[in-house]
């Protein structure tokens, strides 16, 4: 049972650093508006390049 859980804490520990690495984007357009939350919205000619 420990090397189940193991594996599973594991899984989840990769899952959580592998997404915050494909969080890392810049966001080009001809406008954009940020709301209250956070959320952004991108008009116009848009460009997303990761790094």
């Amino acid at each position: 049972m420990k090397p189940l859980l193991l594996a599973a804490v594991l899984f989840l520990l990769s899952e959580i650093l592998f997404a915050k690495e494909k969080l890392n984007y810049i966001v080009t357009s001809d406008s954009q508006i940020q709301n209250v939350k956070g959320n952004s919205e991108a008009i116009g000619n848009v460009v997303i390049k990761s790094y």
